[in-house]
């Protein structure tokens, strides 16, 4: 039985952060495999120096995709513009219909980025007829809310692939050194420790209908 799957992610990185282990996976097992970033995602910093373009975020992107084995569907949506109203979910809802999409990995709801927080509500209410919807973390910042998984993948074998991927985001890389992978690594790692496998990756259902 193959699958039709959807990462939604607000910008060119946070999936692979959050869920490339697993997308890396469904790819090699055959299913069909859509990752959709809704912003064009360059910033710049407090001082309003470029930190990265749109141009640099969706070349890495591609590189990215292409390491993990998934088809890219890139939004124009600006940075930090991500609304929870209609334009969003219906920019969801349209790959949802057209892919038939039935798995979706999406961001947190809890997550302390106005951006990754707002898709992730867009997301639920798109794919609300979708039997399975998993919530990645991408980030390790604390809220009001604790991220409580229950689901879990194994990605021991996928792993390499998921920092592959993340090493395709080299603007990224330079603003925060080895650091991003490290605690990436070691986040998966102490995962995959508590279920006996070398690496996993932890996600929250909304829900989860087996197939």
């Amino acid at each position: 039985m193959s699958f039709n799957v959807l990462a939604v992610a607000a910008h060119f990185d946070d999936a692979e952060l959050g869920c490339a282990g697993a997308l890396a996976r469904h790819a090699r097992r055959g299913d069909r495999v859509w990752l959709y970033v809704a912003t064009t995602s360059g910033y710049a910093d407090m001082k309003n120096r470029p930190v990265r373009t749109a141009e640099t975020a969706r070349a890495e992107g591609r590189r990215a995709a292409r390491a993990l084995g998934v088809r890219l569907i890139a939004g124009s949506f600006p940075t930090f513009g991500l609304s929870y109203d209609d334009e969003l979910i219906r920019a969801v809802r349209v790959i949802v219909e057209d892919k038939r999409i039935d798995t979706v990995y999406l961001p947190w709801t809890g997550d302390a980025h106005q951006d990754h927080r707002a898709l992730a509500r867009a997301a639920i209410t798109a794919a609300r007829h979708c039997p399975r919807l998993l919530m990645y973390r991408i980030n390790s910042y604390d809220t009001e809310e604790t991220f409580s998984p229950r689901h879990f993948v194994d990605t021991s074998s996928t792993m390499p692939v998921k920092l592959r991927a993340l090493r395709c985001h080299r603007s990224e890389h330079r603003r925060t050194g080895n650091r991003w992978l490290r605690y990436v690594e070691a986040e998966d790692r102490n995962c995959g420790l508590k279920l006996g496998v070398r690496y996993a990756e932890a996600f929250q259902a909304v829900r989860y209908l087996a197939p």
